[in-house]
């Protein structure tokens, strides 16, 4: 389990424990709960409601609020998509989940540039979007390899 550190102000915040355990077993009731990339997005956005937290006390809320939508649409369009029928329903879903991945990206870099208090974006939350990103890219080939077959 990943603990996501931020930087405001020159200290180190760090965000409570995560209840959500990437490596728990298969229990839950809809399958797509079970899988590694919707428990790993699910733990992005907590951690990134937390840094919106934090940003809404130094920056512009509009920053924080589309960091918080951003990292929302990437855990519903991954679960919309497993609801689709058609291959390409459930890539078209997939495409977005990825695309509002790099806008979280893409935001907290935004953020780290326009900043009035020091802010940095942990290593560790950045390989964990990398990590997701490669996971929904998995998913994306998986359906094209599917479709073609």
């Amino acid at each position: 389990m990943h603990v996501f550190y931020v930087f405001l102000k020159g200290e180190a915040m760090q965000p409570s424990q995560s209840k959500i355990n990437t490596d728990k077993p298969k229990t839950e009731l809809f399958e797509f709960q079970n899988w590694e990339v919707y428990r790993k997005c699910l733990l992005l956005t907590k951690e990134t409601f937390e840094i919106a937290k934090e940003l809404s006390r130094y920056q512009d809320a509009k920053l924080s609020d589309l960091l918080k939508r951003a990292s929302t649409s990437v855990v519903l369009n991954l679960a919309q998509g497993v609801s689709c029928y058609s291959l390409r329903d459930k890539s078209n879903f997939w495409r977005i989940a990825k695309g509002s991945l790099f806008e979280c990206v893409a935001i907290l870099d935004v953020v780290e540039v326009v900043s009035d208090a020091e802010f940095k974006t942990s290593k560790d939350l950045k390989e964990d979007m990398q990590s997701i990103g490669r996971m929904l890219s998995g998913l994306l080939r998986w359906a094209e390899k599917q479709n073609k077959g």
